[in-house]
């Protein structure tokens, strides 16, 4: 006998499941809509090879927004202009400052924001002007690229001037340099042996003059001590002699 299955019951878990996907649904969808974007232009003045749309806006490596679009700027096709959406709150200031840089070897390039010191002002939109322009300075990748055919110049003028430094003359000149030098380390050290002599000899003579200093010493302190005895001698004879005389005139008649 075949059990019986409840429709009822089944429907009813099915439309449960249906409520909770769609609630979900449209509360992750409130959600997005919640959070707003606030528009920027960025006028770009080198090549955007790489940057495609929706690429990343980072804020000091904190993705913030999405580019929304690149396109020539209006009247002057040496700019590129882009649109950056840009999460309501962060904080773009007068002194902040976009640049492209690019993620790793992967060559997928991104706007990078920076600056935006505390004290600086908010960024408002200028006269004339559809959203605010935030600036943009060149890239790593621009400033070599604009810098390097100064660097090659500098390169051919050290090489132009080292060809000239070698030429025949200079040669012949640093040569004998060399040569003299060599004969001078030559001359010392064929010299050396003079040098230790004269030095053990002087060392000798100071040893010697040390020692005659030590007994000069000795003796100045003898002839000191002698000098010494002789006043006290000279003392008790004087002492002897006063008295001596003092006898004799109390012996001495009226």
């Amino acid at each position: 006998m075949e059990p019986k299955v409840n429709y009822a019951l089944v429907g009813l878990f099915v439309v449960l499941f249906g409520s909770a996907l769609i609630g979900a649904g449209l509360w992750l969808a409130t959600g997005s809509l919640r959070q707003t974007y606030d528009t920027y232009y960025i006028f770009i003045n080198e090549s955007v090879s790489g940057l495609n749309a929706d690429a990343p806006v980072k804020y000091r490596g904190v993705v913030v927004g999405r580019v929304a679009r690149i396109e020539l700027a209006p009247g002057n096709p040496g700019q590129v202009r882009l649109t950056a959406e840009i999460r309501h709150g962060t904080p773009i200031k007068e002194n902040t400052v976009a640049t492209l840089g690019v993620q790793g070897l992967t060559g997928i390039a991104y706007v990078e924001l920076s600056g935006g010191t505390a004290g600086a002002a908010p960024l408002k939109i200028g006269p004339g002007q559809h959203y605010p322009v935030i600036r943009s300075k060149p890239s790593f990748l621009a400033r070599l690229d604009s810098n390097f055919p100064e660097l090659l110049t500098n390169v051919a003028r050290l090489s132009k001037e080292l060809m000239l430094l070698l030429n025949g003359r200079n040669r012949a000149a640093i040569s004998g340099t060399l040569q003299h030098m060599e004969t001078i380390t030559s001359d010392l050290a064929h010299q050396t042996d003079t040098v230790n002599r004269v030095l053990a000899g002087a060392s000798t003579t100071l040893r010697n003059t040390a020692r005659a200093t030590a007994g000069l010493d000795r003796t100045l302190q003898r002839i000191g001590d002698s000098a010494a005895a002789l006043q006290r001698m000279a003392d008790r004879i004087a002492l002897t002699t006063d008295a001596l005389t003092r006898t004799l005139k109390a012996s001495s008649p009226g």
